[in-house]
């Protein structure tokens, strides 16, 4: 397991026992552990933004520049997905190279999930206006969830998503239905 503490990513064996430090900073959050479990992506503050960085072997390679939002792995670890400066959803290879954007901006600090469906053909991304999805060979988004969510995972039948007052659930078809309801604040 890879987790983040303070500014340090950490790893600990699913068993448990005693977690190792694995980054030293300055600033380091974020982190994602590959589907295979033998590299993880982190973000690392920069100068401007967050860099993107991929650890393997004890080795660090900077793999892409000024982007924010958690890393998300693709199902077989060939790409990584991460939103740009301007909310754009990139996609990264682990050993680097040029950026791929899939989808253009409208994302902000508070809307930077993305979510791999389990076939690595789609992704799921929030939005300032809600949840979309794209298809890795890109063409035009798809609004599944009409405002802002906090929080995104998909499973092999749709994607789950949180908001300020309800966790749902949205199939890929975009049939909407609330899982559970609560007050403004509630659930904080």
């Amino acid at each position: 397991l890879a987790f983040g503490s303070g500014v340090t990513v950490w790893t600990v064996a699913r068993s448990g026992g005693t977690p190792r430090r694995v980054t030293d900073g300055p600033d380091d959050r974020a982190p994602s552990l590959s589907p295979d479990g033998r590299s993880i992506a982190f973000l690392r503050a920069g100068d401007p933004g967050w860099n993107l960085v991929v650890r393997r072997n004890g080795r660090e390679t900077v793999v892409a520049q000024q982007v924010w939002g958690s890393p998300s792995w693709s199902p077989k670890g060939r790409w990584i997905a991460v939103r740009g400066a301007n909310g754009e959803v990139e996609l990264a290879r682990p050993g680097g190279g040029a950026l791929r954007i899939l989808a253009r901006g409208g994302g902000s600090l508070f809307s930077a999930g993305t979510a791999w469906s389990p076939d690595g053909r789609r992704i799921a991304y929030e939005n300032l206006d809600g949840l979309r999805v794209v298809g890795l060979s890109g063409g035009a988004p798809r609004l599944l969830v009409r405002g802002q969510t906090d929080g995104i995972a998909w499973s092999r039948n749709g994607i789950a998503y949180g908001t300020t007052t309800s966790i749902g659930y949205v199939t890929p078809g975009g049939r909407v239905r609330a899982l559970v309801r609560f007050a403004v604040g509630e659930a904080e």
